[in-house]
């Protein structure tokens, strides 16, 4: 039947997705992302029994979330950075428990002739 062979082949790509995700290979995400579309239009012509309809929405359920995570955190990294790069002390705490700043350097370019 084509469409739990479509169905089995989302449900690859999104474990796929799903473990990409996890370790933070997020190059490869625009390859599953054709996928999935190209799948999720086949199965929209030819859906399969409605159970397995609820176990791949829960898969892509869990792989929004992972993104939304992903997302979350690159954004908080870029906004950590942008405060490093304004020469602002950054905290952190020593092997004796207590909390030290660090200021460091502002990067400039040098010219060159």
């Amino acid at each position: 039947m084509p469409s739990e062979r479509n169905a089995n082949r989302l449900e690859q790509v999104l474990d796929e997705e799903r473990r990409a995700l996890l370790s933070g290979d997020l190059t490869s995400l625009a390859s599953i992302l054709r996928r999935k579309e190209t799948l999720l239009a086949r199965l929209e012509k030819d859906p399969p029994a409605s159970a397995r309809l609820d176990v791949l929405r829960r898969a892509a359920d869990q792989n929004q979330a992972l993104a939304r995570a992903a997302r979350d955190g690159i954004n908080t990294v870029r906004m950590r950075l942008d405060e490093v790069g304004r020469n602002t002390p950054a905290e952190t705490y020593g092997a004796d428990g207590r909390r030290t700043q660090i200021i460091t350097p502002r990067h400039t370019l040098a010219k060159r002739a």
